[in-house]
């Protein structure tokens, strides 16, 4: 996202509607963002909505040298 429109308040409330949205649906058992490793402001909102970094899930971009972070939410149990 361009810088210019971050850090506005919007992402935390998205992100806890969409959470609770996820719990509504059958069968739905987790969530799972992608993040690349230098977006640090993103990661903090996916860690302040509960979710939890799942390294043995990290993956390298197809054709890029970018490394990416998984984050995970166990939405049951």
């Amino acid at each position: 996202m361009d810088p210019a429109h971050q850090g506005g308040g919007v992402g935390p409330p998205v992100g806890r509607e969409i959470v609770e949205h996820s719990r509504q649906l059958p069968g739905a058992e987790a969530i799972r963002m992608t993040s690349a490793t230098f977006m640090e402001r993103a990661h903090n909102l996916y860690r302040s909505l509960g979710f939890r970094r799942a390294p043995e899930r990290d993956w390298f971009a197809p054709g890029e040298d970018v490394l990416l972070w998984l984050f995970a939410l166990k939405l049951r149990g």
